[in-house]
């Protein structure tokens, strides 16, 4: 089963589908790294050099081959080494459910959870790591706030469809994966 996390930027779903993944013993896939090794450049070079559509395309299409095993196929049937479990765990990019009807199809084929930590959570984060990020790099503190405030409202209507929803990160990874497999 592949479980999708997403969420907006900063909410930490790299993070915990790569903690999910090792305490189950079970497969690791970042989106955003897979299209970096793809094409070999940055998320914001992409960005920069072939804009968003293009980077939604590259997304979706990378989305829906992961999800039917065309994807490096090894990680999804459980035959890497070491073995892994029935799980897939996916950090989708914080866009990734909004365009091409992305959210959809991950509900229709799979586990969705909506990694949704508090507001301040959001801004402490993002602001630290706004160079990494191409939609707010160039941000002072208040834009930021107000980019979050605007770009979260545009998100929650795809987010809210999320079969799961974790709003405490900072429990145990064990209490989250169980809030998510017996959801």
């Amino acid at each position: 089963m592949i479980i999708y996390l997403i969420g907006f930027m900063g909410s930490g779903k790299s993070y915990l589908a790569k903690e999910l993944a090792a305490l189950t013993h079970s497969a690791f896939i970042d989106l955003d790294q897979e299209i970096v090794e793809d094409e070999g450049v940055s998320i914001s070079g992409i960005f920069e050099n072939n804009g968003e559509p293009y980077f939604r395309n590259l997304e979706s299409k990378l989305l829906r081959n992961i999800t039917q095993g065309v994807y490096k196929p090894e990680l999804i049937k459980g035959e890497a080494e070491p073995p892994i479990t029935i799980y897939t765990f996916l950090a989708c990019g914080g866009g990734t459910p909004c365009f091409n009807d992305n959210m959809d199809w991950m509900n229709e084929h799979g586990l969705t959870v909506w990694i949704n930590p508090p507001w301040e959570v959001l801004v402490e984060r993002l602001e630290k790591e706004k160079s990494q990020r191409p939609l707010i790099k160039d941000l002072d503190l208040e834009t930021l706030k107000q980019f979050i405030q605007t770009k979260f409202k545009e998100r929650e209507a795809y987010y809210s469809k999320a079969k799961v929803t974790v709003y405490d990160t900072h429990i145990p990874i064990e209490e989250i994966f169980k809030s998510i497999i017996h959801a």
